[in-house]
């Protein structure tokens, strides 16, 4: 999921400098996808680290999933502007690199 995610923000970028349209967001299906069981097995466990790890898992699960509610709100903003800048000169963003 966080490859996922980094990958989505990596094309936003690059639809920033006229590399590509922005992608559309990404559906929340794998968000959750091996959490449950992964934070039953730590939370099982004897070991006193296991908390601490289960409590670290659960914190970038949410930080993972906040950042991917996110891209609906900057893929609208993206496309304006590509749009704004094919119509003001024709030429894609990256030509200001």
């Amino acid at each position: 999921a966080s490859h996922r995610l980094v990958g989505w923000y990596e094309a936003l970028a690059r639809s920033l400098v006229g590399e590509r349209t922005p992608p559309d967001p990404l559906d929340g299906a794998d968000s959750s996808d091996g959490l449950v069981s992964a934070l039953h097995t730590e939370l099982t466990s004897v070991d006193e680290a296991s908390t601490a790890t289960a409590a670290r898992m659960i914190w970038t699960h949410d930080y993972l999933d906040a950042m991917r509610r996110y891209q609906g709100s900057l893929v609208g903003p993206a496309r304006e502007a590509r749009r704004v800048a094919a119509e003001r000169d024709g030429r894609p963003l990256g030509w200001m690199r």
